[in-house]
C-alpha cells in the first residue's frame, strides 16, 4: 500500500524505504527471489536520489507542493543523498545475505565494490561534517572573542566620556565661582 502510494505522488525515498522493508521481509522468508527483486528496486531509487539529490520523480514536481515535505522540513541534497547512501548500505548487506544464503558468491562479490564505494561517502559527508563543526566552532569561538573585546572597548570609552563630563563640569564650576567671586569683588 505504502510503495503505491508513494509512486502515486512520486516519492522516491518513501518507496525506497518501503521497498527495503519488504526485501527484508522477503530475506527473513527465505524468499531470496523477491528479496533481490526489491533490493533491486530500492538501489534504483536510492541511486536516483543519489544523482538528482531529490526525494521526487521528476514527473511528479507538482505533487511534492501538496505533501509539503520540502516546505516544512527544508533538506540539503547533500543531506538527501547521504540519507540514500544510508539506505543503500542497508539494501547491499540485505542484497549480500541473499547472495550468501543462496551460495550465489559470485553476485556476493560483485556487490562489494558498489557497497564500499557508498561507505566510502557515508565516511567522507561524516568527515566532512566533523570538520565543517570544527570550523564552526572556532569561527564561532573568534566572533565571542571579538565581541567581547569589543565590548570592554565601549565600556572604556563611556568610562572616558563620563570623566570627560566630569571634568567639563567642574571647569564650568569653577569658571562660574571665579565669575561670581569677581562680581562680588567689584
Amino acid at each position: 500500500q505504502s510503495i503505491k502510494t508513494n509512486k502515486t505522488i512520486g516519492n522516491a525515498f518513501n518507496q525506497l524505504i518501503a521497498k527495503r522493508y519488504l526485501a527484508e521481509m522477503y530475506l527473513k522468508q527465505s524468499d531470496f527471489e523477491r528479496c533481490n527483486a526489491y533490493c533491486d528496486s530500492a538501489l534504483q531509487i536510492a541511486n536516483y536520489i543519489d544523482n538528482t539529490g531529490t526525494y521526487y520523480f521528476n514527473d511528479s514536481l507538482k505533487h511534492a507542493i501538496a505533501t509539503g515535505d520540502d516546505i516544512h522540513f527544508p533538506i540539503s541534497q547533500l543531506r538527501r543523498r547521504y540519507y540514500a547512501w544510508q539506505r543503500s548500505y542497508g539494501i547491499y548487506k540485505l542484497l549480500w545475505e541473499s547472495y550468501i544464503s543462496t551460495e550465489d558468491f559470485e553476485k556476493a562479490t560483485q556487490i562489494r565494490e558498489p557497497w564500499e564505494a557508498v561507505l566510502d561517502s557515508i565516511y567522507v559527508y561524516s568527515r566532512n561534517k566533523s570538520v565543517l563543526a570544527i570550523n564552526v566552532s572556532y569561527e564561532t569561538e573568534k566572533k565571542e572573542e571579538e565581541l567581547s573585546r569589543l565590548e570592554e572597548e565601549n565600556l572604556l570609552k563611556e568610562m572616558q566620556l563620563r570623566q570627560s563630563n566630569w571634568i567639563m563640569a567642574g571647569l564650568i564650576f569653577v569658571v562660574l565661582l571665579i565669575v561670581f567671586l569677581a562680581i562680588i569683588l567689584v
